[in-house]
Protein backbone atom coordinates (compact mmCIF):
# COMPACT_ATOMS: atom_id res chain seq x y z
CA UNK A 1 0.00 0.00 0.00
CA UNK A 2 1.40 3.41 -0.67
CA UNK A 3 1.41 6.42 1.70
CA UNK A 4 0.43 9.21 -0.06
CA UNK A 5 -2.74 10.11 -1.71
CA UNK A 6 -4.04 12.90 -4.20
CA UNK A 7 -4.64 16.42 -2.39
CA UNK A 8 -7.76 16.79 -3.75
CA UNK A 9 -9.72 15.05 -0.77
CA UNK A 10 -9.28 12.24 2.09
CA UNK A 11 -7.87 9.27 0.34
CA UNK A 12 -9.72 7.12 2.98
CA UNK A 13 -9.78 3.70 0.49
CA UNK A 14 -7.02 5.04 -1.60
CA UNK A 15 -4.80 4.35 0.19
CA UNK A 16 -5.36 4.75 4.05
CA UNK A 17 -7.48 1.69 4.47
CA UNK A 18 -4.68 -0.17 3.08
CA UNK A 19 -1.88 1.57 5.65
CA UNK A 20 -4.19 0.63 8.37
CA UNK A 21 -4.64 -2.83 7.42
CA UNK A 22 -0.75 -3.25 7.10
CA UNK A 23 -0.56 -1.98 10.67
CA UNK A 24 -3.03 -3.93 12.27
CA UNK A 25 -1.46 -6.65 10.27
CA UNK A 26 2.24 -5.98 11.92
CA UNK A 27 0.56 -6.17 15.48
CA UNK A 28 -0.87 -9.41 14.42
CA UNK A 29 2.10 -10.72 13.86
CA UNK A 30 4.10 -9.56 16.48
CA UNK A 31 1.31 -10.53 19.26
CA UNK A 32 0.63 -14.15 17.10
CA UNK A 33 2.61 -17.43 18.34
CA UNK A 34 1.93 -18.70 15.08
CA UNK A 35 4.75 -17.49 12.83
CA UNK A 36 3.58 -16.71 9.15
CA UNK A 37 4.59 -19.05 6.48
CA UNK A 38 7.37 -17.17 4.97
CA UNK A 39 9.39 -14.54 5.64
CA UNK A 40 7.29 -11.54 5.13
CA UNK A 41 8.10 -7.55 4.28
CA UNK A 42 5.84 -5.14 4.42
CA UNK A 43 6.38 -2.15 2.25
CA UNK A 44 4.43 1.11 2.96
CA UNK A 45 5.46 2.71 -0.38
CA UNK A 46 5.76 6.78 -0.63
CA UNK A 47 5.20 8.82 -3.84
CA UNK A 48 2.58 6.58 -5.69
CA UNK A 49 0.90 9.15 -7.15
CA UNK A 50 3.89 10.96 -8.86
CA UNK A 51 4.82 8.29 -11.37
CA UNK A 52 4.97 5.50 -8.62
CA UNK A 53 8.75 6.68 -7.77
CA UNK A 54 8.67 4.71 -4.71
CA UNK A 55 8.03 0.83 -6.16
CA UNK A 56 10.42 2.38 -8.82
CA UNK A 57 13.25 2.86 -6.05
CA UNK A 58 12.44 -0.37 -4.40
CA UNK A 59 12.87 -2.61 -7.53
CA UNK A 60 16.44 0.02 -7.89
CA UNK A 61 17.43 -1.56 -4.24
CA UNK A 62 16.16 -5.21 -5.48
CA UNK A 63 18.11 -5.10 -8.46
CA UNK A 64 20.85 -3.61 -6.92
CA UNK A 65 21.48 -6.96 -3.84
CA UNK A 66 21.11 -8.92 -6.49
CA UNK A 67 24.36 -10.14 -7.71
CA UNK A 68 23.35 -11.61 -10.95
CA UNK A 69 22.37 -8.41 -12.06
CA UNK A 70 23.29 -5.48 -13.29
CA UNK A 71 23.96 -3.34 -10.30
CA UNK A 72 25.63 -0.08 -12.72
CA UNK A 73 24.61 3.25 -10.99
CA UNK A 74 23.03 1.42 -7.78
CA UNK A 75 24.09 3.97 -4.67
CA UNK A 76 24.70 2.15 -1.85
CA UNK A 77 27.27 -0.07 -1.26
CA UNK A 78 26.61 -4.49 -2.66
CA UNK A 79 29.17 -5.71 -0.77
CA UNK A 80 28.29 -4.24 2.80
CA UNK A 81 27.31 -7.81 5.02
CA UNK A 82 23.94 -5.58 6.02
CA UNK A 83 21.96 -6.86 3.16
CA UNK A 84 18.90 -4.38 2.41
CA UNK A 85 15.09 -5.83 2.61
CA UNK A 86 14.83 -5.12 -0.96
CA UNK A 87 17.10 -7.66 -2.08
CA UNK A 88 14.95 -10.64 -0.26
CA UNK A 89 12.01 -10.29 -2.01
CA UNK A 90 12.80 -12.75 -4.96
CA UNK A 91 11.61 -13.29 -8.14
CA UNK A 92 11.63 -17.34 -7.72
CA UNK A 93 10.21 -17.29 -4.14
CA UNK A 94 8.00 -14.45 -3.10
CA UNK A 95 4.91 -13.01 -4.22
CA UNK A 96 3.38 -9.47 -3.53
CA UNK A 97 -0.12 -8.32 -2.61
CA UNK A 98 -0.60 -4.77 -3.39
CA UNK A 99 -3.51 -2.71 -1.81
CA UNK A 100 -5.09 -0.02 -3.91
CA UNK A 101 -8.40 1.83 -4.73
CA UNK A 102 -10.90 2.68 -8.03
CA UNK A 103 -12.87 4.03 -5.88
CA UNK A 104 -14.08 3.68 -1.96
CA UNK A 105 -16.16 1.23 -0.61
CA UNK A 106 -16.86 -2.58 -1.91
CA UNK A 107 -16.99 -5.05 -3.55
CA UNK A 108 -13.11 -5.77 -2.70
CA UNK A 109 -11.37 -8.57 -4.98
CA UNK A 110 -8.64 -9.38 -6.82
CA UNK A 111 -8.85 -7.57 -10.28
CA UNK A 112 -5.43 -8.31 -11.72
CA UNK A 113 -2.12 -10.70 -11.06
CA UNK A 114 1.00 -10.75 -11.95
CA UNK A 115 2.60 -14.25 -13.88
CA UNK A 116 2.85 -17.39 -11.68
CA UNK A 117 0.23 -15.95 -9.14
CA UNK A 118 -1.35 -19.59 -8.35
CA UNK A 119 -0.02 -19.23 -4.07
CA UNK A 120 -1.41 -15.68 -4.11
CA UNK A 121 -4.94 -16.70 -5.33
CA UNK A 122 -4.85 -20.11 -3.48
CA UNK A 123 -4.05 -18.68 -0.13
CA UNK A 124 -7.15 -16.31 -0.64
CA UNK A 125 -9.80 -18.46 -2.65
CA UNK A 126 -11.41 -19.01 0.97
CA UNK A 127 -11.80 -16.10 2.02
CA UNK A 128 -15.34 -14.94 2.43
CA UNK A 129 -16.48 -11.66 1.03
CA UNK A 130 -13.84 -11.71 -1.87
CA UNK A 131 -14.59 -11.61 -5.83
CA UNK A 132 -12.30 -12.29 -8.22
CA UNK A 133 -12.31 -10.65 -12.09
CA UNK A 134 -10.24 -8.50 -14.26
CA UNK A 135 -12.40 -5.45 -13.49
CA UNK A 136 -9.16 -3.10 -13.00
CA UNK A 137 -7.43 -4.50 -16.17
CA UNK A 138 -10.48 -3.84 -18.11
CA UNK A 139 -11.28 -0.24 -16.69
CA UNK A 140 -7.90 1.19 -17.52
CA UNK A 141 -7.21 -0.63 -21.08
CA UNK A 142 -10.45 1.05 -22.25
CA UNK A 143 -9.11 4.19 -20.76
CA UNK A 144 -12.18 4.93 -18.47
CA UNK A 145 -9.55 5.64 -15.81
CA UNK A 146 -6.00 6.87 -16.84
CA UNK A 147 -4.36 5.46 -13.64
CA UNK A 148 -2.15 2.80 -12.67
CA UNK A 149 -0.76 1.55 -9.40
CA UNK A 150 2.66 0.11 -7.91
CA UNK A 151 1.50 -3.92 -8.76
CA UNK A 152 2.32 -2.52 -12.51
CA UNK A 153 5.80 -2.68 -11.55
CA UNK A 154 6.06 -5.55 -9.71
CA UNK A 155 4.26 -7.47 -12.75
CA UNK A 156 6.58 -5.55 -15.42
CA UNK A 157 9.50 -7.46 -13.51
CA UNK A 158 7.65 -10.78 -14.18
CA UNK A 159 7.16 -11.09 -10.38
CA UNK A 160 4.13 -13.40 -9.17
CA UNK A 161 1.15 -12.13 -7.24
CA UNK A 162 -2.09 -9.95 -7.13
CA UNK A 163 -3.51 -6.64 -6.19
CA UNK A 164 -6.53 -6.24 -3.88
CA UNK A 165 -8.58 -3.82 -4.86
CA UNK A 166 -11.60 -1.95 -4.05
CA UNK A 167 -13.96 -0.14 -6.55
CA UNK A 168 -16.63 0.70 -4.93
CA UNK A 169 -17.25 3.53 -7.16
CA UNK A 170 -15.04 4.78 -9.54
CA UNK A 171 -16.49 8.18 -10.10
CA UNK A 172 -15.44 9.30 -6.42
CA UNK A 173 -12.01 8.07 -7.30
CA UNK A 174 -9.54 10.41 -6.65
CA UNK A 175 -11.99 13.05 -5.10
CA UNK A 176 -13.01 14.72 -1.95
CA UNK A 177 -15.76 11.94 -2.11
CA UNK A 178 -13.06 9.51 -0.89
CA UNK A 179 -13.85 9.10 2.62
CA UNK A 180 -15.01 7.07 5.25
CA UNK A 181 -18.44 9.73 5.99
CA UNK A 182 -19.54 9.50 2.55
CA UNK A 183 -19.49 5.42 2.07
CA UNK A 184 -20.98 5.01 6.05
CA UNK A 185 -24.32 4.61 6.74
CA UNK A 186 -24.07 2.96 10.17
CA UNK A 187 -27.15 3.36 12.37
CA UNK A 188 -27.20 4.05 16.26
CA UNK A 189 -29.87 1.32 16.61
CA UNK A 190 -28.95 -1.87 15.89
CA UNK A 191 -31.00 -4.88 14.90
CA UNK A 192 -30.84 -8.44 15.83
CA UNK A 193 -32.45 -9.69 13.16
CA UNK A 194 -31.83 -10.44 9.35
CA UNK A 195 -32.83 -7.48 7.23
CA UNK A 196 -32.22 -5.70 4.11
CA UNK A 197 -31.33 -2.97 6.07
CA UNK A 198 -28.58 -4.92 7.72
CA UNK A 199 -27.30 -6.00 4.80
CA UNK A 200 -27.04 -2.74 2.74
CA UNK A 201 -25.34 -1.30 6.10
CA UNK A 202 -22.68 -3.99 6.12
CA UNK A 203 -21.99 -3.23 2.36
CA UNK A 204 -21.77 0.41 3.34
CA UNK A 205 -19.84 0.38 6.42
CA UNK A 206 -15.92 1.14 6.33
CA UNK A 207 -15.22 -0.72 9.97
CA UNK A 208 -16.58 -4.43 7.62
CA UNK A 209 -14.38 -3.03 4.86
CA UNK A 210 -11.32 -2.98 7.09
CA UNK A 211 -12.27 -6.17 8.69
CA UNK A 212 -12.91 -7.74 5.28
CA UNK A 213 -9.31 -6.42 3.92
CA UNK A 214 -7.82 -8.04 7.09
CA UNK A 215 -9.06 -11.07 6.81
CA UNK A 216 -7.76 -11.28 3.29
CA UNK A 217 -4.41 -10.01 4.52
CA UNK A 218 -4.04 -12.58 6.82
CA UNK A 219 -4.91 -15.58 4.79
CA UNK A 220 -2.47 -14.40 2.21
CA UNK A 221 0.61 -14.00 5.04
CA UNK A 222 -0.76 -17.48 7.12
CA UNK A 223 -2.23 -19.59 4.30
CA UNK A 224 -0.19 -18.97 0.98
CA UNK A 225 1.96 -21.95 0.03
CA UNK A 226 4.31 -21.86 -2.94
CA UNK A 227 2.96 -23.91 -5.99
CA UNK A 228 4.40 -24.65 -9.19
CA UNK A 229 2.62 -22.71 -11.35
CA UNK A 230 1.72 -23.34 -15.19
CA UNK A 231 -0.12 -19.98 -16.00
Amino acid sequence: AHIDGKNRGPAAYDDAAGIAAMLELLNLLVESKKPPSRPIILLFVGVEELGLQGSKLFLKYHNCSNPQLNSTGCFFDTTNDSINIASRFLENSSSFLNIESLGPGMPLGIMQKGKGSAGTINSLKNTKGLIFGTFADDVTKLGLITSTSDAVRFREKGMAGAELLFFGNPTKYHTQLDSISTNSNINDETKETFSIDNFLNYKTNPINHLQLLGNALTDFVFKYRIIENTD
